[in-house]
């Protein structure tokens, strides 16, 4: 029998009570912003988390040729089964990216969490296990993306899963995109997706790979948490040296590996200045403060490249690669090429430099000044120069970096400080930042084990991972 909304107005006051309970339980019902459960069971969601990242370490994605449509597709299919809207963008044959969006009130602006689902290449033979097969040893989950970086995707695919069946109330859209060829040109990924979709992934902040947990060597204890503001843009220089090629009998005196031979000498014995922009100059302080260091204490940092030697960390703080490495260019010599017969003087001897730039440096500058150290008339250096954009640094005085603070001290105390730092690598979300989104590079899993990323049995501490599902959560639960 249907009632006719009249009778409400003749029914008693017990019955009328009980209309407006059934009413209100309607309306809530139909409600994307009311809880629907419980609160979360965590070890079961943690469970679901490390299968979700199994999955994605065992589809072989390396690039090149990437096949992230691999990945996409399966990310899609979670996010079908969990009824959160997704599309699927390739690119190009099998560079595969994928956008999937949670839906919130629209009062404040939306909230991306990005990810690369490609990973580097593998050398098999040096494998200890199978690097594509997720498989778990020793408390640690083994294969090519566990750091770098299927975990962190997976664990922000999990953020969206929770929050659809947590309910909880957003008041931003909760975007995740996860895209291609990162470890390459960002071509067919990032990119592509800023010129031909922004509309789906604008946002007034963005999380991606990048933060650093700094432990005690003495305690093993979380001594800060990094979260990247700015980075590093990656250039590779060909420096090519030229010459009389003739029978190796004849020794020419301008040999171009003998030219080239002294151009890596000149290199080596110069020093760029060293630089400090908003971040950095932060970072420094913060440290200084931390160690109880005197106002210059960073300035030594010159020490590692006079010298000092690979374990320069351990003569100061100082002294440090990594130290050296956030404040100055850095030049790396990584490839060499020279002749092709042993009684043939070749015409050419070349090398690659892979040179690690500050965001304020001009590479147009810096390359006119390795010329002048180099001082060698029969050497060209080429380079392209549509490298990662220059921009300027992610402000920290946001909603974001304050509620990624306070997980932060949450967690791991009072005390601990969140530090912004500058990735000395490169990440996708420089590109972000030249369109104005605040992005931070962050590393939610807080373990103080080497992870081996890019390199041979690359691991992520089972525990570590199984907390960063919960922290990135809560980042997110209270940015809302």
């Amino acid at each position: 029998m249907t009632a006719h909304p009249s009778d409400f107005l003749t029914t008693p006051k017990t019955c009328r009570r009980l209309w407006i309970g059934v009413l209100l339980a309607l309306c809530l019902s139909c409600s994307p912003l009311v809880a629907q459960s419980g609160p979360i069971d965590w070890p079961k969601t943690q469970d679901e988390a490390v299968v979700i990242l199994q999955n994605l370490i065992r589809l072989d994605t390396s690039n090149p040729p990437g096949h992230e449509i691999l990945a996409a597709q399966q990310l899609k299919r979670i996010f079908d089964e969990a009824g959160i809207e997704s599309s699927v963008y390739e690119s190009a044959p099998g560079r595969g990216n994928i956008v999937a969006r949670l839906k919130g009130d629209g009062s404040k602006r939306p909230v991306l969490l990005l990810g690369h689902l490609d990973v580097v290449g593998v050398e098999r033979d040096h494998w200890t296990m199978d690097p594509f097969g997720g498989e778990i040893k020793g408390g640690r989950l083994y294969g090519r993306g566990a750091a770098d970086m299927k975990s962190l995707v997976a664990t922000e695919v999990m953020t969206l899963l929770l929050a659809k069946r947590s309910a909880i109330p957003l008041h931003r859209d909760l975007i995740f995109a996860g895209v291609a060829d990162e470890e390459s040109s960002s071509e067919y990924g990032i990119q592509y997706l800023i010129l031909n979709h922004w509309p789906e992934i604008e946002a007034e902040f963005s999380f991606n790979e990048g933060g650093r947990i700094e432990s005690s060597p003495r305690t093993g204890k979380v001594d800060w948490v990094g979260i990247q503001t700015t980075e590093k843009r990656p250039y590779n220089l060909r420096v090519i040296a030229r010459g009389t090629s003739a029978h190796a009998s004849l020794e020419t005196p301008d040999s171009p590996i003998y030219t080239l031979a002294r151009a890596l000498v000149r290199l080596s014995e110069y020093q760029p200045p060293l630089k400090l922009n908003e971040t950095t100059r932060k970072y420094v302080e913060e440290i200084g403060e931390l160690e109880h260091l005197p106002g210059d204490w960073y300035e030594e940092s010159h020490k590692v490249r006079s010298g000092a030697g690979p374990h320069a960390h351990d003569d100061g703080p100082g002294q440090s690669l990594a130290l050296y490495a956030t404040l100055h260019d850095t030049i790396s010599p990584t490839i060499l090429a020279g002749g092709y017969r042993s009684n043939v003087i070749p015409a050419e001897a070349e090398v690659n430099l892979n040179c690690r730039l500050l965001p304020d440096t001009d590479i147009v500058e810096f390359v006119d000044t390795l010329k002048k150290v180099i001082h060698e008339e029969q050497v060209e250096i080429k380079y392209q120069s549509d490298s990662r954009p220059r921009t300027s640094p992610t402000p920290y005085a946001t909603a974001a970096f304050k509620a990624y603070e306070k997980v932060v001290k949450k967690t791991l105390g009072a005390t601990i400080p969140l530090i912004p730092i500058m990735g000395t690598g490169a990440t996708d979300s420089s590109f972000l930042r030249s369109h104005g989104m605040a992005s931070y590079g962050i590393d939610p899993f807080l373990e103080d084990h080497p992870s081996n990323a890019h390199g041979n049995d690359e691991s992520i501490s089972l525990k570590g991972y199984r907390d960063g599902v919960k922290f990135l959560f809560e980042v997110i639960e209270r940015l809302q």
